[in-house]
């Protein structure tokens, strides 16, 4: 069985809070979860972030590209903030 969104929440898909909370979310992922895990990662789980990162780089950076227009427009601040993001990504993965 597929994953199918609840009814209660499709409403909420496309409203102003939930595209800001969006965006902060895939801002934090690119900053939090993604470059300060590549610079720090935990001891125990670094092979495994730098092996995931280093097979799955090319998709992750194409992804994220995506979301630049998205990040800018509803957490605010310049696509150059968040491209500027996606490159240091790009050089941690490069360097992997």
């Amino acid at each position: 069985m597929g994953f199918l969104p609840s009814r209660r929440y499709q409403h909420h898909r496309d409203d102003a809070r939930s595209n800001r909370y969006n965006a902060s979310t895939m801002y934090n992922t690119i900053k939090w979860g993604m470059i300060d895990q590549l610079r720090s990662p935990p001891p125990y789980f670094a092979d495994v972030i730098h092996l995931h990162f280093k097979l799955r780089g090319n998709h992750i950076i194409a992804k994220v590209k995506e979301w630049v227009p998205f990040i800018a427009k509803w957490r605010g601040g310049s696509v150059e903030t968040v491209n500027s993001m996606i490159r240091e990504l790009e050089e941690l993965i490069n360097k992997l």
